[in-house]
């Protein structure tokens, strides 16, 4: 198959050992053409941790945060935004949990909501491959590779800080930290003790030599419990630091992981799974129980270990029998991301054991998981043709229906052992194969019923496979580009070869080219104008190991551990690289592009959204509506612009006071946000519109919201001279009204109430003739317009009762004295500024209330009013209004 030189297999090499450590590095390394990762889903579990009831993974580039309440169906809770790089390890403390996120270092995430975790800080560790961490007071403590032990102070998460490091002189792969020590796990510098007392100043204790490469460490009582790759576990007597000393071990294959409870150790090895070692004796462990699984990390809680499994996600084993540890549930809702194709608002993702998975990128920041087709095998590659997904799996091609995105079901299938890649053209399926070197021709004319056409041998292994009018072009490993005359498809002939430098991978077409990704030898350019005599004219060393290529305006090629390289084709005889993104999911599998976005099948990292070229601005150009009352929430139903980015945020600013933000904002499309805001409360005026993209770019339109007064009146009191009323009384009515502008009005009842000095209204109203309760009616208006009403008061109509001055007095009158009105006539004597006496002869004077009566001694008078019986003296209540002078 591939032949190698000594330069591509020392490359080899190198690419074998980052692979087995899981690790990489990330970020674009051209100035010319910005590459932006802006959107991920899915990914592998390598990282686990357990904390108060729930298990916090890493899931590609996410934490998810899983309710393990119940073993058995475990259920996730949050996921947060989407992290630089694959997570390797997490460590929780408190309401946080730590990250080491390769190339992005390390990464904090508040899980006080375990709804919504949120990245709330990050630092950036000296190395490039922040691997393990372990967090003890104040510090993190972070494995950093070739830079050894980095200690970061997260007193504040928000902002983290690099102290203090110490260089280990091997490869730092993992850490754990008891008392004033940190034990790292030093690759092939085996176990470093290292004393951390004060973290700014870390100093190098002793080493301790393990029997093979040293990947995991923990510390239970005075021991050292290392995770020695081939060598298996290894036990250290650490009592003393400062002479540690090997006493005993257990052989294993691959140990990467190991975490101590009680008397066993639970040593995760990715070949043999979960082991289950008896450590009563550590100079002589032994193996008591086994689990079949890929271990990469493992957590212990309880009765149960928490596995970390890859693609296989977080596996959950019962361990309370240490003989016979079972899975009692599973945590896995991706798989390994193989290869992925884009068809209009969907990509379609050939992820590993998991299947295809149906991906809505309308808004490429935010992948969504619509529908998944669980394949019976592996499913490796996935072409898209009208209503149906050609998928690649073990058991060879899957037709599957995507007419649903949410409910893809399989129509049809064509058993081929070996087949590897897929290119639909015209009703034929063209299926390349690595076990007998073939490209097979199927008719898919009839989805639900694929018969073979033709076949033709190409004499080795063939991966990618594009049609174009009567030629395939397959790339076919060591053999190059070969390209196929397929206009009879029942006789297919090879008609034309080229041989490329190294293994001919993937292939794409655009004009009279064929981009090759030729693994170990990068992109490779070939002039296909002449089918029959296609000619290499130019190639470019991405430096990896070129797996995929698609070009749209650029040359995007997937290269493996190098990530994406993004190269400009205009000179087809010259390519140069302008852009990259490395990923870390090791490797980047495959690319397909659309628009300005790649997406990129990263195997351990899920699928990746990568923006090729410059991040977009928004632009804000109006609002509908552009006004809103301060009294409430508005609706925003047209926020109009360009560049809106799914993901975009929305807010009112207005200098010297606190933004407004909007909630419920939906990017309906690149020119039009839906929205809502809280108003109530917030000053009136005009405040700008501001949008700003997932890409921290912003647009403002200035002064474009106005809030206006929604605030009514406040009518704090009303109150009424006159409870009991003849018809045709004025009825006094006074009230005391604010508001936060200006009152402009105050009525009553209809009759406008006079301003008598700050926020005191009164006037007369006349009392209605109906006997019976009348409610008076205050109504208050602002300069907006805005209005308050009182109704709380109210006054009596009442009949009107002549009556003498003894009758007055006579019990019979009881029960009438507060419904009626009394007049009575009499000689005025006894006259005090406010009262009066009347006597009408009988020998019995009333005593009459009644401010400003104006009456002298000696005058006759009548007076009409309320007798008020509960007073003492009882007393006829009336007013200078109800009182006439009769002489």
């Amino acid at each position: 198959m591939v032949k190698l030189d000594a330069v591509k297999a020392c490359r080899l090499r190198r690419w074998i050992v980052v692979a087995a450590l899981l690790l990489g590095v990330a970020g674009f390394s051209s100035a010319d053409v910005p590459v932006t990762l802006v959107g991920q889903w899915g990914g592998t579990c390598s990282a686990t941790a357990v904390s108060g009831g729930r298990a916090y993974i890493g899931m590609g580039h996410r934490v998810v945060v899983v309710n393990i309440s119940n073993p058995a169906a475990p259920t996730a809770l949050g996921v947060s935004e989407v992290l630089p790089q694959v997570i390797f390890d997490i460590a929780v403390s408190g309401s946080y949990a730590y990250a080491a996120n390769g190339a992005a270092g390390l990464q904090i995430i508040d899980i006080s909501n375990a709804y919504s975790p949120t990245l709330v800080g990050g630092c950036e560790t000296s190395g490039q491959t922040a691997n393990a961490v372990a967090v003890a007071g104040s510090y993190a403590y972070v494995t950093d590779g070739a830079a050894g032990l980095q200690i970061i102070d997260v007193s504040d998460p928000y902002s983290p800080t690099r102290v203090s490091g110490y260089n280990t002189p091997g490869y730092a792969s993992d850490v754990a930290i008891s008392g004033n020590y940190a034990y790292v796990a030093d690759w092939n510098a085996d176990l470093r003790i290292i004393d951390v007392s004060n973290p700014h100043s870390p100093v190098f204790v002793r080493g301790c030599t393990t029997g093979g490469y040293a990947r995991g460490v923990t510390v239970s009582g005075n021991y050292a419990y290392v995770a020695a790759y081939n060598a298996g576990l290894e036990v250290v007597d650490v009592s003393d630091p400062y002479s540690p000393a090997r006493v005993g071990g257990h052989a294993t294959s691959d140990a990467k992981d190991v975490k101590v409870s009680g008397s066993y150790a639970y040593v995760a090895d990715t070949m043999n799974g979960l082991l289950v070692v008896a450590v009563s004796n550590p100079a002589s462990p032994t193996r008591v129980g086994r689990c079949s699984l890929e271990g990469l990390g493992v957590a212990i809680s309880g009765s149960y270990a928490y596995v970390a499994t890859g693609a296989s996600g977080l596996q959950i084993v019962n361990v309370s029998s240490p003989s016979s540890p079972v899975v009692a549930g599973t945590y896995d809702p991706n798989g390994t991301a193989m290869c992925v194709a884009v068809s209009g608002s969907y990509a379609y993702l050939a992820d590993g054991l998991a299947g295809l998975q149906l991906l809505d990128v309308s808004n490429p920041y935010s992948p969504t998981r619509v529908g998944a087709y669980q394949t019976s095998g592996s499913a490796t590659a996935v072409a898209i043709s009208g209503s149906y997904a050609y998928v690649i799996d073990d058991s060879g091609l899957q037709i599957v229906s995507i007419s649903n995105p949410s409910s893809p079901a399989q129509v049809g299938s064509w058993p081929t052992y070996g087949a590897n890649g897929v290119a639909v053209h015209t009703g034929r399926a063209y299926l390349t194969n690595w076990y007998d070197g073939s490209l097979d021709i199927i008719d898919v004319s009839n989805p639900y019923s694929p018969t073979r056409l033709g076949y033709c041998d190409l004499g080795g292994v063939t991966y990618g496979v594009v049609v174009s009018g009567d030629y395939a072009y397959v790339a076919a490993a060591s053999a190059g580009l070969r390209i196929v005359d397929i206009s009879d498809p029942y006789a297919p002939t090879l008609v034309g070869s080229c041989d490329t430098s190294d293994s001919a991978h993937g292939v794409a077409l655009s004009g009279r080219y064929a981009y090759v990704a030729d693994e170990f030898a990068g992109l490779q350019v070939i002039d296909i104008s002449n089918p029959l005599s296609p000619i290499r004219i130019g190639g470019y060393d991405t430096g990896g190991i070129a797996y995929s290529v698609a070009v749209h305006g650029y040359a995007c090629v997937a290269d493996g551990p190098q990530g994406v390289q993004i190269i400009e084709v205009s000179t087809p005889s010259s390519p140069v690289v302008v852009g990259s993104y490395e990923t870390s999911g090791q490797p980047a599998n495959a690319v397909a592009v659309a628009g300005s976005y790649a997406y990129v099948a990263d195997w351990y990292g899920g699928l990746l959204v990568l923006r090729v070229g410059a991040n977009p601005a928004a632009t804000v150009t109006g609002v509908t509506p552009s006004t809103g009352a301060n009294s409430g929430v508005v609706s925003v139903t047209n926020l109009a612009g360009t560049g809106f980015l799914g993901g975009a945020t929305v807010k009112l600013n207005r200098v010297g006071h606190i933004d407004i933000s909007a909630a419920n904002v939906t990017v309906v499309s690149p020119t039009r946000i839906t929205c809502s805001f809280d108003l109530a409360g917030r000053s009136m005026g005009g405040w700008s519109v501001v949008v700003t993209n997932p890409n921290a770019l912003s647009g403002t339109l200035a002064d474009g919201f106005t809030i206006t007064d929604g605030v009514p009146p406040t009518i704090s009191s009303v109150t009424l001279t006159q409870e009991i009323a003849a018809g045709g009384d004025m009825v006094h009515v006074a009230t005391d009204v604010t508001d936060n502008v200006a009152v402009t009005a105050v009525m009553a009842n209809g009759t406008t109430l006079a301003n008598s000095g700050g926020s005191s209204w009164s006037t007369d109203i006349i009392a209605e003739s109906t006997l019976g309760l009348h409610t008076v009616t205050v109504v208050a208006s602002d300069a907006a317009g805005n209005t308050a009403n009182d109704s709380s008061q109210s006054y009596m109509t009442a009949r009107v009762v002549g009556i003498s001055n003894r009758t007055l007095t006579n019990h019979i009158t009881t029960p009438f004295a507060e419904a009626y009105l009394f007049r009575i006539l009499g000689r005025v004597n006894r006259l005090g500024a406010d009262t009066f006496e009347l006597d009408d002869g009988s020998g019995t004077p009333i005593r009459v209330s009644a401010s400003g009566h104006g009456l002298q001694t000696g005058d006759y008078a009548c007076a009409r009013g309320i007798w008020q019986m509960s007073a003492t003296p009882h007393i006829l209540s009336s007013s200078s209004a109800r009182v006439t002078k009769l002489n």
